[in-house]
């Protein structure tokens, strides 16, 4: 199953990567233009470095999780050579592993992601009001 997976045509899994990029930035702008009509001060700079700084939180938190994971089920790698270290006769059991956990896991967390954004509390309505504002104060 490993192989099927990994012989997909590059612009597949590229796509994939990059689905959370447009979200994200559209949720950052949109922050970002709600503080102005909510405060009517631009601290667009503060929400920038603030969701730069959890960005690299989670990085970090991810590094650790992946780590511990990947020890969990038996990946244990010589730090000096980069040689497996484990029994052989783990392999087939480890790969099984590598299998859910870089598919059924990513899945499962893109579906909760989706059910999480679907509560966004932006709404159209809102959307619209925070347009107005932010066009009439450009105007003027």
């Amino acid at each position: 199953m490993f192989l099927r997976c990994s012989s997909l045509p590059c612009s597949s899994w590229q796509w994939g990567v990059g689905t959370d990029f447009v979200p994200q930035s559209m949720v950052e702008m949109e922050i970002m233009d709600y503080n102005i009509y909510k405060t009517g001060k631009d601290r667009s700079a503060l929400t920038m470095v603030v969701g730069g700084f959890i960005v690299k939180a989670q990085a970090a938190l991810s590094a650790a999780i992946i780590g511990a994971v990947l020890m969990s089920i038996g990946y244990n790698v010589d730090p000096v050579t980069s040689e497996y270290m484990g029994e052989l006769s783990q392999i087939p059991t480890m790969l099984n592993w590598f299998i859910v956990i870089m598919g059924l896991v990513p899945a499962i967390l893109g579906v909760l992601s989706a059910l999480i954004l679907r509560t966004y509390p932006i709404k159209d309505d809102e959307r619209r009001k925070i347009r107005e504002c932010l066009d009439h104060r450009n105007a003027g």
